[in-house]
């Protein structure tokens, strides 16, 4: 879809120039990417250089959340009709990250809120470069009480000092993955698989 638009532009506007970043990922993790480019662009980088840091560092971010209820995957053909029915049913939670191709996997499951939430803070904490310096982001399809819990616990594993960025997931990404799904997005040693 963005190599068509892109065509499509360079179609309409043969005088300007387009460029193009595979973030590998969607949502928080092309969110975190968009903001560093931004950043790097407003110090007077050349977009030559953005380029070809993001070529270089998009495997660097990564995006660990779960969902809540399996029926939006099960919709969407994600989990089978036996295996949504059975973890709805027993409270278990897939944890899903985006891969290095970006697509996304279940990389494990817990069951119950608090310790799916632990156990996706072990990812951060096995996976995360220089945490302390860099922004870590809270994604959720509201479900603000869940939001605080994970940002305190965060906050207690790191420093009370840790930058977070909280913000609800657009409602593009949130038919997806239903209501009180929460994920986290950070600076990582590449991907967490």
């Amino acid at each position: 879809a963005m190599n068509l638009a892109l065509n499509e532009l360079k179609e309409k506007y043969p005088e300007r120039k387009f460029y193009a970043i595979d973030t590998k990922g969607i949502s928080i993790l092309a969110f975190q990417v968009a903001l560093k480019v931004k950043q790097m662009l407003d110090e007077g980088k050349t977009v030559e250089e953005v380029i070809a840091w993001a070529e270089e560092n998009c495997l660097n971010y990564s995006a660990v959340f779960y969902v809540d209820n399996l029926n939006f995957l099960r919709r969407s053909g994600r989990v089978t009709g036996f295996a949504g029915i059975v973890g709805n049913l027993l409270n278990i939670h897939p944890i899903i990250s985006m891969l290095p191709d970006g697509t996304m996997n279940s990389i494990s499951k817990a069951q119950g809120k608090v310790t799916t939430l632990k156990k996706i803070i072990s990812y951060v904490e096995k996976y995360q470069d220089d945490i302390a310096n860099n922004d870590v982001y809270i994604a959720h399809t509201d479900v603000d009480d869940l939001a605080d819990l994970l940002e305190n616990m965060l906050k207690e594993k790191f420093g009370e000092n840790l930058s977070i960025v909280r913000f609800q997931l657009n409602p593009t990404a949130g038919c997806h993955v239903g209501p009180y799904t929460i994920g986290v997005g950070f600076r990582s040693k590449g991907r967490v698989v």
